[in-house]
C-alpha cells in the first residue's frame, strides 16, 4: 500500500493516499523536512537540536517507518536540512550552512561515511532533488544578495559537478522531477508572491502552466507511475 508521510504540530505522521491517518511516526515537532527513501522503509529528514536556545543546530537523521531506529546521518558543527534520497538508496543530498546564512550542498552515504561537497556557489543553493537516473541533482539557488532571496532554479551533474541555470524564472519552493527525468514540476511566483504551478522540460524549455487556482498553490510532487 501506498503511503504519505508529512509533518504537522507535533511531528510525523503516516496516512493513506485517501486521507486514513494510519500512525503517529514520531511525536516531535521538531522534526520537518520528511524524504522517503527508494525502498519507502525509511524517512530522513532535519532534526533541530536546542530549539529553545539562540544557537540551533540542525543534523540529518534517518527513522524508519514504523517510527523506530532513530539514526544520525551527520554530527558535526554546521547546520544542515533539506535532505534527498538518491534514486539507488546509498546516497543523501542535503544543504549545509557553514555560516549560518549561505548553503552548499553536501552529498554522503547513508552511514555517514565518504562526505564531499557538491556546490561551492557564491550566496545559497537550498531544495536539493535527485534526478531519477541518479546522474544530476536539481536545486533552487539565490541571485540576490538581499534580504529578500530570489531563487532560480539549477542543475548539476553528480559525476563532474558542472552546473547550470535552467529557465529564467524565480521559484517560491516545492518542486520534482517527473518519473522519466524528462521534467521538473515547480512552483512559480506571481503576483504579490503567490505561487502557481508549472511544468518545464529539464532544459528549461516548454515552460507551461498546469494549476490555473485563484489562490496561492505550492509543494507539488509526481507520483511515481
Amino acid at each position: 500500500m501506498s503511503l504519505l508521510v508529512y509533518k504537522d504540530a507535533n511531528g510525523f505522521v503516516l496516512t493513506s493516499p485517501d486521507g486514513e491517518t494510519l500512525k503517529k511516526v514520531v511525536d516531535n515537532s521538531y522534526y520537518s523536512y520528511p524524504s522517503w527513501s527508494p525502498d519507502g522503509h525509511w524517512i530522513a529528514f532535519t532534526y533541530v537540536y536546542s530549539p529553545q536556545s539562540n544557537h540551533q543546530n540542525t543534523e540529518i537523521a534517518l527513522i524508519r517507518s514504523d517510527g523506530d531506529d532513530l539514526t544520525f546521518v551527520t554530527r558535526g558543527p554546521y547546520s544542515k536540512s533539506w535532505s534527498s534520497f538518491s534514486p539507488d538508496g546509498k546516497l543523501i543530498v542535503y544543504a549545509e550552512s557553514a555560516d549560518g546564512h549561505t548553503n552548499d550542498l553536501v552529498i554522503t552515504r547513508v552511514d555517514g561515511s565518504y562526505i564531499w561537497k557538491l556546490t561551492n556557489m557564491p550566496l545559497t543553493e537550498v531544495l536539493p532533488i535527485w534526478s531519477p537516473d541518479g546522474k544530476k541533482v536539481a536545486f533552487l539557488h539565490d541571485l540576490e544578495s538581499s534580504d529578500y532571496p530570489k531563487y532560480y532554479l539549477f542543475m548539476i551533474d553528480v559525476s563532474n559537478q558542472k552546473w547550470s541555470q535552467v529557465g529564467d524564472f524565480p521559484i517560491l519552493g516545492g518542486m520534482d522531477w517527473s518519473p522519466d527525468g524528462k521534467q521538473i514540476v515547480v512552483t512559480l511566483e506571481e503576483h504579490q508572491k503567490c505561487g502557481q504551478i508549472y511544468v518545464v522540460d529539464e532544459t528549461g524549455n516548454n515552460l507551461r502552466k498546469v494549476v490555473d487556482f485563484p489562490g496561492c498553490t505550492e509543494s507539488p510532487r509526481w507520483s511515481p507511475d
